[in-house]
């Protein structure tokens, strides 16, 4: 190679070098925020002139061969809220959340990590009216007491990037999360009503440059996430063989049937529970063609599939 020549394109992209010696080349293209393209094997000969059409991709930056991490952890008792309620229990809560993240290089330049783990504890408490907990006591039984709502958080994530070679980068990543949340109310004799959102999450996809004119994707996905996927999501909250129990202020007769009125608590628990299993796999792939500075103008052409 007869020597190093720079250019700096214009606002357009376009760019020009002038009065090149006849040789071969090696033309690099860089610019913040895409990823470093090198065009090997460009001849000039004495009296071209040459056009060479430049294709970047966007780069997302990745990580850094430095590893850094955080941790956090925030906390509240319920007994720093005061109880201003004479007749009763007050609503209150108590809240626990502990995060913490970790990134670093798995093979330096190459392939790096990112993982996050995130853990809610939060208990609601529910207010009951005093002349509610000793019907409570009375119906249920005697050492019935009130008792909170919880919301149970675990949220998993991982990621790695490696950088295959300089046209071709595989990307990875796995989530998990699983949240328990009780929906208890006022006049709930026991702790029974519960839905769980959550599951497991996988994907997979290779990013690849081909030449100056062609990118592709592909991808590979599975999830089962769903509302109570699982009939484990319901134990600890059923209790067999036991029925559905509303009791009333009084009751009247209505087509012939005692009919309840003025609600007061609910003694018993719900008779069935509904379970969503909703698993997905899927397969993604999409190529990017692109043609500059043709007879016509400049084409994109994207073709795909799932």
């Amino acid at each position: 190679m007869a020597g190093v020549f720079v250019a700096v394109s214009d606002v357009a992209g376009a760019y020009r070098l002038i009065d090149l010696p006849p040789g071969e080349y090696v033309v690099n293209a860089e610019l913040s925020g895409f990823a470093k393209l090198d065009h090997a094997g460009v001849a000039v000969r004495a009296g071209l002139n040459l056009a060479l059409d430049v294709v970047m991709n966007i780069a997302t930056p990745t990580g850094s061969n430095s590893s850094r991490g955080s941790v956090s952890y925030v906390y509240a008792n319920r007994g720093w809220h005061g109880e201003n309620n004479p007749n009763g229990r007050s609503n209150s809560s108590s809240n626990s959340l502990f995060d913490w993240s970790i990134g670093g290089p798995v093979l330096r330049d190459r392939s790096r990590f990112f993982t996050s783990v995130r853990k809610i504890d939060r208990q609601i408490g529910i207010g009951v009216l005093a002349e509610q907990t000793a019907l409570a006591k009375a119906v249920i039984d005697p050492a019935w007491e009130p008792f909170d709502n919880a919301f149970l958080g675990t949220f998993r994530f991982i990621k790695s990037t490696t950088q295959l070679s300089k046209n071709h980068r595989l990307e990875a990543f796995y989530q998990y999360d699983r949240s328990p949340t009780e929906a208890n109310y006022l006049r709930s004799g026991h702790n029974a009503s519960v839905s769980v959102f959550g599951g497991d999450g996988y994907n997979a996809r290779l990013s690849s440059v081909w030449g100056t004119n062609v990118t592709t994707r592909f991808s590979a996905s599975y999830n089962d996430k769903a509302l109570s996927p699982k009939a484990s999501d319901f134990e600890g909250y059923t209790i067999p063989n036991m029925p559905y129990r509303e009791v009333h202020a009084g009751t009247f007769i209505s087509s012939g049937l005692i009919t309840g009125t003025g609600y007061l608590l609910n003694a018993g628990i719900e008779s069935a529970y509904t379970i969503t299993p909703s698993p997905k796999l899927t397969f993604a792939g999409d190529m990017t063609y692109y043609r500059g500075r043709g007879w016509l103008g400049a084409h994109e052409l994207q073709a795909g599939f799932q």
